[in-house]
């Protein structure tokens, strides 16, 4: 299937970690995503051994990227390598945002956030 409407063919993704809802589709190699989160919403810290990229569309996102802070807008990108500690919440929602992950595919339906102990 070379062409995807994520108008059409929505599947919602609600992982354990994150607020985030949204459209999702699987290429090969890479799961790719448009998702989007309200006021105060986000995601509790966690790690997977994927890599993902998150390029905000609209309004306003702060991120925790390993020991790194940054408050990320529109056509802003967070890059963020496997197995890096990492958090988010948004500061001025709605907030819309393209996500895309490497393999491996982690089953999002499934991944919790870390314990406290575990997120430092």
């Amino acid at each position: 299937m070379p062409y995807v409407d994520l108008n059409k063919t929505p599947q919602p993704l609600e992982a354990g970690y994150s607020d985030a809802k949204g459209a999702f589709f699987h290429g090969q190699k890479i799961r790719f995503a448009l998702m989007t989160e309200l006021d105060g919403e986000g995601a509790r810290p966690h790690k997977h051994p994927d890599e993902q990229i998150i390029f905000i569309v609209q309004g306003k996102m702060w991120f925790r990227v390993g020991g790194e802070e940054k408050v990320c807008g529109p056509g802003e990108v967070a890059v963020i390598h496997p197995n890096v500690v990492h958090e988010n919440k948004v500061l001025e929602g709605p907030l819309k945002f393209f996500t895309a992950r490497s393999e491996p595919f982690v089953d999002l339906q499934n991944q919790q956030p870390l314990t406290e102990q575990e997120a430092t």
